[in-house]
């Protein structure tokens, strides 16, 4: 029975995986860059890797001195939706182990 939960719940690791990952986007938002005013420099917090991506889409803004600060509406609807997408995964699958792979049915 515990391997068929495992083999059933495998496929939500990698939503797990994104939500729980600290990108540079979460360090900016950390630090309180969430305006221009609180803006901050990519060295100042030692946010590594690329910020073109967040930058792009919407995430992160970018100032003409370099600093940038957090899109807080777009960080959060991005966080909230792929909670909701695992969650949603979480009950069809928790579902489908119920409905298919029941112990009465052993």
């Amino acid at each position: 029975m515990p391997l068929r939960i495992g083999v059933m719940l495998y496929p939500l690791v990698p939503f797990a995986m994104i939500l729980l990952k600290k990108g540079p986007v979460a360090k900016f938002y950390a630090s309180g860059a969430i305006s221009p005013e609180t803006a901050r420099r990519p060295q100042s917090i030692e946010a590594k890797g690329d910020l073109d991506g967040p930058i792009q889409k919407g995430m992160l803004i970018r100032l003409e001195d370099g600093r940038c600060f957090v899109n807080v509406d777009r960080y959060r609807r991005t966080r909230r939706r792929w909670a909701t997408a695992f969650i949603a995964a979480l009950l069809v699958f928790g579902t489908a182990e119920l409905l298919f792979w029941a112990p009465w049915q052993s």
